[in-house]
């Protein structure tokens, strides 16, 4: 069975729409009044990722294509960038369950933590812009030439030095200058936790303490 079989199965079962097979990859999911919603799933891989050549693979083999659902598969940080600019969402399966249930449109689909995030960053008057740099960082860059600052968000509300180390590690490629939790419980952070992003060079604060902090200079 490919994972495309699995995935047209869970949505055939869980949801009970109509699902047929287009090209190599793709699936054509019809929702009765709505418009069919166009899904690309890429076998699984322990060794290789979705990346910025699959995805541009992905939109020629299914035209259309609005929905990457990856499934026991890395997807590469510098895929989602890419992704935001072709017009294409790229999850896992249970946000695609979400996306065909609640979207007309399900490139469109974004989890709550996405919509919290960036509709805070949309909103803040100190940005001008922002852009994803990962599946859950960003490139904010700073109005009045300020600069820009590179963000990986979390839920969780602790993490430990090891966790931090982990989370740095894949993001490697990319200069992180906050890690930050948006996580409401969160009221401080261990010692442990503290020197360790520390001696990474970057820092570790809450959402809110971020969006305080972007008024002043950056340190």
């Amino acid at each position: 069975m490919t994972i495309r079989d699995w995935v047209a199965g869970k949505i055939r079962t869980e949801l009970g729409y109509d699902v047929r097979a287009e090209g190599e990859h793709g699936l054509a999911v019809h929702r009765g009044a709505w418009p069919a919603a166009r899904v690309y799933s890429p076998e699984a891989s322990d060794t290789e990722p979705f990346g910025p050549d699959q995805l541009k693979q992905a939109i020629a083999e299914l035209p259309g294509l609005q929905f990457i659902v990856v499934v026991k598969r890395r997807v590469a940080n510098e895929t989602y960038p890419l992704a935001d600019e072709q017009g294409v969402a790229i999850a896992g399966f249970n946000a695609l369950k979400s996306a065909l249930a609640n979207n007309v449109d399900i490139s469109r689909h974004r989890s709550n933590e996405q919509e919290y995030v960036q509709g805070r960053l949309d909103g803040n008057a100190q940005i001008e812009s922002w852009r994803r740099r990962g599946e859950n960082a960003y490139e904010v860059s700073l109005t009045g030439g300020r600069g820009n600052i590179t963000i990986v968000t979390i839920q969780r509300y602790e993490l430990t030095s090891d966790d931090v180390y982990e989370l740095l590690a894949q993001h490697d490629n990319i200069e992180v200058d906050a890690i930050v939790t948006t996580n409401p419980n969160c009221q401080g952070f261990a010692p442990s936790t503290l020197a360790a992003v520390g001696d990474a060079g970057t820092r570790i604060m809450r959402f809110r303490d971020f969006l305080d902090a972007l008024g002043e200079p950056w340190t």
